[in-house]
């Protein structure tokens, strides 16, 4: 399990309604626990009649938070997030509700961040006793009134959950319930929908729900011979009434298996939109009306420590039906899941109490405990990768160190069976990382697998796979020399070699027309670069081929997109744009005049180090999540590498030398100012970990 943790936890609580049965309800009633939640709904697990913790499931396109909690924005984008939300405070006028709300950011607008969670039952197993008859409702607030603001709102068979704003489901998903349909410009923002297999086979123009109100979101499914999903919306100032909702509601209808339908999904787009209050019943009272019971505040009430058997005893404020997870720090920061997997609350009583149990951190007697969500994901190898007589590995959460330790629980086998005896463990408390030192050193460019045993989590998981694979870099000093260049945008590079000022071909701010004024700029003799410097306006530009550059051209901010390789010259994009390597590659190839040299570019535009780029270092100091940009950099490095034959066959079974890394990277972390302050230390832990 991660540090982030939550304090709102398995809420089973009935719900007290005066008509009909709930059957499932999410108030999204959570509160920040530390810096550490960062106001994610990802692993939050409040509510009634759900088997799993919220889940995300768009990736890189955008992430669920709790709207009243935005924390701090180091775990989602930085930029303004959070900056100008809406002055909501969760409640509209015609509905109970627990104040909680949650939005979903879409920074890239690359598609439709969504969420899902598991349910108890499926809405099979709900309508069945109700005559196939299953209600829901949702509070909807889009202040800014977009057309491109979708409701998405769903029951589906599977956590795929929506796609391309809420236009699809993604994936192989059966679903039913509100999306935009196909031809969103005809459906507008609340459609009917039934998709199988991920594909719409039924829907029905909808309506445009008001954007300058609340709205409250109802869907009626019918499930029998033939499935049917009804929608409509009422407004926060008007009387809801199930006549009004039979007046005016769109249906759909197809077959579809109610029974594979275990999965809630919602979907909504823009960092301002929201959502909330999330109802499943058996009639239209129960999902328009009812509350929950008070509950009192998760917090510790009495802490014990006893040093002559190095124990502790806990005892907090707890509520009948929650589970519970035990955190431990030696300060008031860094907490990390110990003693055991998940705890249940005292039936009938409000307090729980645990102990004496042995200390998590042998010997001190000065730790700090919170309670949270119950540590129920096993530990995995993260990473690993080793030079010399050091390995190192990183796990998903911390080992317990005692067994971690112990040289004997790992082996060390070479590609083809040849075994490298392992003669110490080091274990580091910082981020439960483990570093092996072996007998003999490890030879480069050579693939080694790493075994472990007995090693368990601070909640006694076992690791779920126990082996680790990994392929050391090649140190041949007479092999081709290489530099890494990453960073973001300037790293991708936006120089023009022929257009200039106005789109002009040779206008200022081209390298042709430096070129072609040679004259007066002559701290470099820019005519150089030509073909024939005589004719500057017209002559080709030089190529190096003992220097060439490999580049995946992801500048959209994404990792996928065409490679360039070849030959070291402007023309590496679209034929007119390059970047700092063209540059670069002359002064090195100057002085490696009798090397082959290889620069290796991956970069991506507006990534910063606080999340795209954050390095293990900065999460083992500061938490957090390894960045998405700094594990495909090295990704497509080993890519490179690993494969030198095929991606430069003229140099097949030749060596390599990594020599340098360049890095021109800062402005996406200019803003807000927490971000803009952990600059100052993000960047020497990435130069460290780079390094390392």
């Amino acid at each position: 399990m991660s540090s982030t943790r939550n304090t709102i936890l398995i809420l089973m609580s009935t719900i007290a309604i005066c008509h009909g049965e709930s059957l499932v309800y999410e108030p999204f009633d959570y509160q920040a626990h530390n810096e550490e939640v960062m106001g994610r709904l990802e692993g939050r697990n409040g509510g009634l009649g759900f088997a799993e913790a919220w889940k995300d499931t768009a990736g890189a396109a955008g992430f669920a938070f709790v709207y009243d909690q935005r924390g701090n924005q180091e775990d989602l984008y930085a930029g303004d997030w959070g900056e100008g939300a809406p002055a909501w405070d969760g409640i509209v006028d015609n509905l109970p509700t627990m104040g909680g709300y949650v939005g979903i950011s879409d920074w890239d607008r690359a598609g439709a961040p969504h969420s899902t969670r598991k349910l108890a039952r499926s809405a099979g197993e709900m309508a069945k006793a109700n005559g196939g008859v299953l209600w829901m409702s949702a509070v909807w607030h889009m202040p800014n009134q977009s057309f491109f603001a979708p409701v998405g709102l769903a029951l589906a068979s599977d956590e795929s959950g929506f796609k391309d704003r809420a236009i699809a489901m993604d994936g192989k998903a059966d679903a039913i319930g509100a999306g935009n349909g196909r031809n969103f410009r005809e459906r507008k923002r609340l459609n009917p929908v039934i998709w199988k297999k991920g594909e719409e086979v039924a829907g029905a123009p909808g309506s445009n729900i008001d954007g300058k109100k609340d709205n409250i979101v109802i869907l009626k499914f019918e499930f029998g011979e033939t499935d049917k999903v009804s929608t409509w919306y009422f407004t926060e100032d008007q009387e809801m009434t199930e006549s009004a909702f039979n007046a005016n509601a769109a249906s759909c209808s197809s077959d579809i298996d109610e029974n594979t339908l275990d999965v809630l999904t919602i979907c909504t787009i823009l960092p301002t939109n929201a959502m909330d209050e999330i109802r499943i019943g058996t009639d239209f009272k129960s999902v328009i009306s009812g509350s929950i019971p008070a509950r009192q505040e998760v917090k510790i009430t009495k802490r014990l420590y006893d040093p002559k058997t190095d124990r502790y005893h806990l005892e907090w404020a707890s509520n009948p039906g929650e589970t519970y997870g035990i955190y431990a720090a030696e300060d008031a920061g860094g907490y990390k899941p110990c003693v055991a997997a998940a705890v249940e609350a005292a039936k009938d009583k409000t307090t729980t109490t645990l102990g004496p149990f042995a200390n998590p951190i042998k010997g001190n007697g000065k730790l700090e405990f919170e309670i949270g969500f119950p540590d129920s994901t096993p530990p995995t190898i993260g990473r690993v990768w080793g030079s010399g007589t050091t390995i190192s590995l990183i796990f998903s959460e911390p080992m317990i160190p005692t067994t971690s330790l112990s040289a004997g629980n790992y082996a060390v086998t070479q590609d083809g069976g040849q075994q490298v005896a392992v003669e110490s463990a080091a274990f580091d408390p910082n981020n439960g990382s483990v570093t092996l030192t072996t007998k003999e050193a490890l030879k480069p460019d050579t693939s080694y697998t790493i075994s472990t045993r007995n090693l368990t989590d601070l909640a006694n998981h076992p690791l779920v796979e126990p082996k680790a694979s990994l392929r050391t870099w090649d140190d041949d000093p007479k092999g081709i020399k290489v530099f890494i260049l990453s960073g973001q945008s300037n790293m991708v590079g936006y120089g023009h070699s022929e257009k200039g000022h106005g789109d002009v071909v040779g206008a200022p701010g081209s390298l042709r027309y430096l070129a072609n004024h040679d004259s007066e700029y002559r701290e470099f003799d820019y005519s150089s670069l030509l073909v024939d410097p005589k004719q500057p306006a017209t002559s080709e530009w030089k190529t190096r081929s003992k220097v060439k550059l490999w580049w995946r051209n992801g500048a959209n901010a994404q990792y996928g997109g065409a490679i360039f390789k070849g030959d070291l010259g402007p023309l590496t994009s679209n034929g007119q744009w390059f970047g700092p390597e063209f540059g670069f590659g002359q002064v090195i190839g100057d002085h490696f005049k009798d090397d082959d040299v290889l620069l290796i570019k991956p970069s991506w535009g507006g990534h910063n180090l606080v999340s795209q780029f954050r390095s293990p270092k900065a999460v083992a100091k500061r938490g957090g999540a390894i960045g998405p940009s700094y594990v495909e950099m090295f990704k497509n490095v080993r890519e490179v590498l690993f494969h030198l034959g095929k991606e430069f066959p003229e140099w097949e079974g030749r060596g390599y030398q990594i020599v340098g890394f360049a890095w021109h990277q800062g402005t996406s972390d200019k803003a807000p100012d927490k971000v803009a302050d952990e600059y100052k230390v993000n960047l020497p832990d990435f130069i460290s970990a780079v390094r390392s």
